[in-house]
């Protein structure tokens, strides 16, 4: 504690008065630097503004069968990127089908009818929300025919088979029969653990031999 002095005269006498000064409290060097350092202001940073989502996506058309005719009942169903979403319609009357209200993206386009070959089309609708997919049905194919020996006696056990997976065994008359086929190029193995093996190549189905004779060597 410091301690002032302060002398008064009164009619030529002095007198003392003695007063008490509390120290002023010291400042830390870190209070220093606060006290100090110039106030700041952080810049306003805006929230990053909220992408609109799109859901204006229509994907419509007509399914027609081979002879271009439209075919009511088919099942066209539509499939997100993420395979969450799996909406199907059935064709009306006019053979037609209609998506719309979809966000933008890649989606599937699957048609499946009874007889008919499986449709797989795949859709980019990011830039263009609007797409047409018209579709003619293909029928499954079914395909018959015979092995046979050098001497024309049917060949029972053999195993013909198709690149498209499909494949059938011959009966005791040496008949086989393939039902479902679907493709435009085919190669087609036969074999027979005694006869050995024999390979075909067609651009069609009808361009396959229908009777496969196994010839000694």
């Amino acid at each position: 504690m410091r301690w002032l002095v302060v002398v008064i005269c009164v009619a030529g006498a002095s007198v003392a008065i003695y007063l008490s000064v509390a120290p002023s409290p010291s400042l830390t060097s870190e209070s220093k630097e606060n006290s100090e350092a110039p106030a700041t202001t952080q810049p306003y940073v805006a929230d990053p503004p909220v992408e609109e989502v799109r859901t204006d996506v229509v994907i419509e058309g007509t399914i027609t069968d081979p002879n271009g005719d439209p075919v009511a009942g088919v099942a066209v169903e539509l499939v997100t990127v993420d395979h969450l979403q799996r909406p199907v319609q059935k064709t009306g009357p006019d053979g037609k089908y209609r998506f719309e209200g979809y966000p933008r993206g890649h989606y599937w386009v699957g048609v499946e009818c009874d007889g008919y070959q499986f449709i797989n089309q795949s859709v980019v609708a990011s830039l263009n929300p609007q797409h047409t997919f018209d579709f003619q049905l293909q029928r499954l194919a079914h395909w018959h025919g015979h092995v046979v020996d050098a001497l024309n006696n049917p060949i029972s056990g053999a195993l013909v088979r198709l690149n498209d997976g499909h494949s059938a065994g011959t009966d005791s008359d040496g008949e086989f029969n393939v039902y479902g086929v679907a493709g435009d190029r085919f190669v087609m193995v036969v074999m027979h653990p005694d006869y050995g093996r024999q390979e075909f190549t067609a651009a069609t189905l009808d361009e396959l031999p229908a009777r496969i004779t196994f010839r000694s060597d």
